[in-house]
């Protein structure tokens, strides 16, 4: 199989477990109040607390935009909680609630389940490997600056 074969088939194998993996985690989360996106965003600012807003667009490279409407469904739901910097009111540090514990809590046991009997197919060393890859990957990822959008005042 040469190279490009092979680039094909992993492209095409990694769409297939990505919409595997989507439809699992879709039953896992049939209860929960927002969506995927926002439970990931949970999810990050569990791990990143406290974090702003600009931080957490960095972090997961979303507009400011994208991060606010995210940030409002999951105060809507008191998932987290806005704390102003008090050398700068305009700025507000996000924690998790208790409420969002509690939430990722029951969501993340149900999906740590589903990964275990799904790696239950790998050995240690197959793990190991994939690992490694993701890794690479995602720091090849974070490298790659996005293409700046030219406007009409340009001359580039």
């Amino acid at each position: 199989m040469t190279r490009e074969e092979i680039i094909a088939q992993l492209a095409d194998t990694m769409s297939l477990a990505k919409r595997s993996m989507f439809g699992r985690m879709q039953a896992i989360m049939q209860d929960c109040p927002v969506s995927a996106a926002q439970l990931e965003l949970l999810s990050n600012i569990a791990h990143l607390q406290p974090i702003n807003a600009t931080q957490l667009g960095a972090h997961l490279q979303l507009s400011p935009g994208a991060i606010s409407q995210l940030v409002d469904g999951l105060a809507q739901h008191k998932l987290i909680t806005s704390q102003a910097q008090p050398t700068d009111r305009r700025v507000h540090f996000l924690s998790i609630s208790p409420k969002g514990t509690e939430l990722l809590d029951r969501i993340n046991k149900p999906r740590h389940e589903f990964m275990e009997e799904l790696m239950s197919q790998l050995t240690d060393e197959e793990l190991v490997v994939w690992l490694h890859i993701q890794e690479k990957m995602i720091t090849h990822f974070q490298a790659l600056t996005p293409a700046q959008p030219t406007t009409k005042g340009d001359k580039s």
